[in-house]
């Protein structure tokens, strides 16, 4: 199995930076290998792991990467053309005489500005899709300020893109920075294709050119940032063990009824949820044994003492159910099972499904009703996934998984010949594959900021504000021993 091992060279970052969005008043987070957050309930956590998979999946992205939203049943709501003046434009500088070199410098600007005015339709819709909104101010909870939005790779590479939204009220501006310029062989190629092309279909190649010439540009500039990312909802328990009572017209209603003006037709659900039970339907077990697919058999092992299930007959929905590893265990639907086992199930089935190596995977609240003895357990598969090459991003509640965490990181400067017969030596995680944000309440400027915090090298520990619980529990304990023993006196 190929794996990314620790020392090993990782993808590169890249940085998430938004002021007023949501509840959160300011953060700028760079996302690595393994991307946690950590903080009070209410302070934005979710917010930001679903602003990150909309960028992701954002329509315009879907062009360049056409395979990667092959999953989704619905079509776009919106057709993003191309300005009549550009197609014009580059098609009868390309079918000229020569072969150019490159486009004039007009042509450049035009393009770009059609590339911002596309992209600005296209983010603005996958949000509102991803958030269940019809309007953008429904993003801005506490501030009249503008909403911005930076994507940007980390640290910055010669030639590499960045993304920079404002939004207010219902509209939204986009600038991209060192957006590239058309290659000489872009340009050569397309002339000498419009040449050779039939008289009746040059007219449609105009279009053709400036949508894959765009395409080209996206995937120079943004080729990085460019991940297919799946999002795995706190509620996804619930989701699994009831999708065939979610009919398929509620889903198809999920994508597009946040677009439309006016009162709703019917309840819908968010894209998120949509998107994530979109999946879960369409899943199926056919297809090749993956490196990802041994990493979702290994946590069904160590964390569920038994194994999912998928049954599909080719048609309708797919079923699922539990099997312990117990002799003499019996087949229990899914719908059955414990809250863990249910909530774990989605996690495996989606590691040994449609996530690859490269993938983005964005898990909220991996440990949620486990043992804590399965949450450092927990601890281990996500730093497994790591090596496997998934970047994930998570948002938790727990002490017992990010101080988990911290052991691995600590682990890691440990030199081999003294890590000894440590167990959780394979499961070592670099400190620079590994990012911790916590988001803090403020009450001026009212809601939340982030700030990384880093692995406390005396503790092993993160400062995530767990202690402090633990010690005003442990105060409030004494005192009340306290006054029993002044009762008893």
């Amino acid at each position: 199995m190929s794996t990314h091992e620790p020392g090993a060279s990782t993808p590169r970052d890249y940085r998430l930076k938004v002021e007023n969005f949501g509840p959160i008043v300011a953060a700028d987070v760079e996302f690595r290998p393994l991307t946690v957050f950590v903080g009070p309930s209410n302070t934005g956590k979710s917010y930001l792991a679903a602003l990150l998979y909309s960028l992701h999946g954002n329509a315009a992205w879907g062009e360049v990467l056409a395979d990667q939203s092959a999953h989704r049943e619905v079509p776009p709501v919106s057709e993003y053309e191309w300005p009549d003046s550009l197609v014009q434009g580059v098609r009868d500088r390309l079918a000229g005489p020569g072969h150019p070199p490159a486009l004039p410098a007009d042509l450049e600007a035009a393009l770009r500005a059609a590339c911002e005015e596309k992209l600005a339709q296209a983010v603005s819709d996958e949000l509102r899709r991803c958030f269940g909104i019809s309007n953008l101010t429904d993003l801005n909870r506490w501030s009249s300020a503008e909403t911005t939005i930076k994507w940007e790779p980390s640290p910055p590479a010669p030639g590499a893109s960045s993304l920079s939204c404002e939004f207010s009220r219902t509209a939204m501006s986009v600038s991209i920075a060192n957006l590239p310029s058309v290659s000489p062989d872009d340009c050569r190629f397309w002339s000498q294709s419009l040449k050779t092309a039939k008289k009746e279909v040059k007219e449609f190649w105009g279009y053709l050119i400036v949508t894959e010439v765009a395409k080209n540009l996206f995937n120079r500039g943004f080729g990085p940032m460019l991940k297919q990312a799946y999002h795995l909802p706190a509620e996804r328990a619930g989701l699994v063990r009831h999708h065939e009572a979610v009919v398929r017209n509620l889903i198809r209603a999920a994508s597009t009824d946040a677009l439309r003006p006016g009162p709703r037709s019917s309840p819908t659900l968010p894209g998120i949820a949509a998107d994530f039970l979109e999946r879960v339907t369409a899943m199926r077990r056919t297809g090749p044994e993956r490196p990802s697919t041994v990493l979702g058999a290994d946590m069904e092992r160590r964390l569920l003492d038994g194994r999912v299930r998928l049954r599909h007959n080719g048609v309708g929905y797919p079923e699922f159910t539990y099997k312990p590893e117990a002799p003499g265990s019996l087949e229990i639907p899914l719908a059955r099972t414990s809250s863990m086992v249910s909530d774990l199930a989605s996690v495996a089935l989606f590691l040994r499904h449609p996530v690859r190596p490269g993938d983005v995977l964005i898990i909220e609240e991996p440990e949620a009703h486990m043992h804590p003895e399965k949450q450092t357990a927990m601890a281990r598969q996500l730093a497994r996934l790591v090596h496997g090459g998934i970047r994930v991003v998570i948002t938790t509640h727990s002490g017992w998984l990010t101080e988990h965490i911290g052991n691995l990181v600590r682990l890691s400067s440990l030199p081999e010949e003294y890590r000894g017969n440590l167990s959780d030596s394979p499961f070592a995680l670099r400190a620079e594959d590994v990012g911790v944000w916590l988001f803090t309440e403020k009450k001026r400027p009212r809601g939340s900021v982030v700030e990384e915090i880093e692995v406390d090298q005396e503790t092993g520990e993160y400062p995530t504000g767990f202690d402090a619980v633990s010690e005003t529990v442990y105060n409030t304990n004494a005192e009340i021993y306290n006054r029993h023993q002044e009762a008893a006196e």
